[in-house]
């Protein structure tokens, strides 16, 4: 089983069980792997602080990084490329950007840590977006 931070399951997955079902699947990666839970970042570099989180950072040691987002319930995308997520009591809400560019936020602030880092090994490594829909069939 993979290496999970922080250590123990987490007890409300803030809410969200689609976070649990993806903490669930990701228990199977080889014990080699790293599993980061709610990862939050911040860029102070702005005059307006900007932060975020990514819902799931993996580690192959062999490969580097992999950013998962995971949005629960249903999703859609209507004709004018909006994005709008459908939660568990059928209610729906507009998404100010696609979890596709929510991933991509997260690994843009990543790998510019990674390549500030001294070390050249961890410059190296890569980090790749991903988006999970645990309740889609």
């Amino acid at each position: 089983m993979a290496i999970f931070i922080p250590v123990g399951q987490t007890s409300d997955f803030h809410g969200s069980m689609a976070e649990m079902k993806v903490y669930e699947a990701l228990k199977r990666l080889p014990d080699n792997y790293y599993v980061f839970y709610s990862v939050i970042w911040g860029d102070e570099a702005y005059s307006n602080y900007h932060s975020g989180e990514a819902d799931f950072m993996v580690y192959d040691p062999t490969r580097g990084f992999l950013v998962i987002e995971v949005k629960g319930g249903g999703i859609e995308r209507d004709l004018d490329g909006n994005w709008i997520s459908i939660g568990r009591d059928g209610e729906r809400h507009s998404l100010k950007r696609s979890p596709l560019q929510q991933a991509w936020e997260s690994v843009d602030k990543f790998q510019r840590m990674l390549d500030m880092s001294q070390n050249e090994t961890v410059r190296k490594y890569r980090i790749i977006p991903a988006v999970w829909f645990p309740d889609l069939d």
